[in-house]
């Protein structure tokens, strides 16, 4: 497994976008972090993420291994 990271911040929130790879596939994560969970729909909305499942981590990479 290979993991790519990039964080920065909007509204004062912590987010991060990663590429990760196992077994030569891929997948792209995003994730937006504060303790004001108002501030934290603002930033999702604004960058569009409230288009995608939110689906956590495990789920995730079971599903790109093929694991149910």
């Amino acid at each position: 497994m290979h993991k790519k990271r990039t964080g920065f911040t909007i509204n004062n929130t912590i987010v991060e976008i990663a590429e990760v790879t196992v077994d030569g596939k891929v997948i792209k994560t995003a994730a937006v972090e504060m303790e004001d969970p108002a501030l934290v729909i603002k930033t999702v909305r604004e960058l569009e993420l409230d288009k995608f499942p939110n689906i956590n981590y495990l789920r995730g990479l079971k599903n790109l291994v093929g694991m149910k």
